[in-house]
């Protein structure tokens, strides 16, 4: 897994819950499963995201929080900025690794009633600077996502790493 963000969820309101599902291609595939919860303009977040192939022994936990800095301020804009702490397990034939690192991610766009648009812009240790978009559309207390992006791989140069895919279903109470 090449340090995959999988979080994908519009902001929860105070006292609201998120219990979520996502499926990746980054470039290995993998899923997630992960449980949110909105604190006033704040977002906590506890994400397990584990590969598809079960003799690929990687995975990654994340802990983190989102803000919401224009929430009631600017009808339906927001900018979120996002920090995260990642546990990473990597297992090779000839290695085993646990890593820690950071992920920053400053996220900018549009919230409606029954869905989103926005644009991420990030950097964590495992991939460097990523960049992509986020859509999401709900019905009742449902919400279906997707994202796309790039890894940035090397800073000041064209060069880009893998794209990234991911599609999920939160269910929010």
């Amino acid at each position: 897994m090449a340090g995959a963000k999988s979080q994908i969820l519009s902001p929860l309101s105070d006292g609201q819950t998120a219990f979520y599902v996502n499926y990746h291609q980054n470039p290995v595939l993998a899923y997630s499963v992960g449980f949110a919860t909105g604190d006033g303009d704040v977002m906590h977040v506890t994400d397990l995201q584990v590969p598809v192939h079960p003799e690929e022994q990687d995975w990654q936990l994340k802990l983190g929080g989102q803000a919401n800095i224009l929430d009631g301020i600017a009808d339906g804009w927001d900018i979120s900025p996002a920090i995260s702490v990642l546990i990473r397990h990597r297992e090779g034939e000839a290695y085993k690794l646990r890593h820690i690192g950071l992920d920053f991610t400053g996220l900018f766009g549009y919230y409606w009633a029954r869905g989103f648009a926005i644009g991420e812009f990030g950097y964590n240790k495992f991939t460097k600077y990523f960049s992509g978009i986020r859509l999401g559309a709900s019905v009742a207390q449902l919400e279906i996502n997707l994202r796309l992006g790039q890894h940035h791989r090397t800073p000041g140069n064209d060069q880009t790493g893998p794209s990234f895919l991911t599609a999920g279903v939160n269910y929010r109470f």
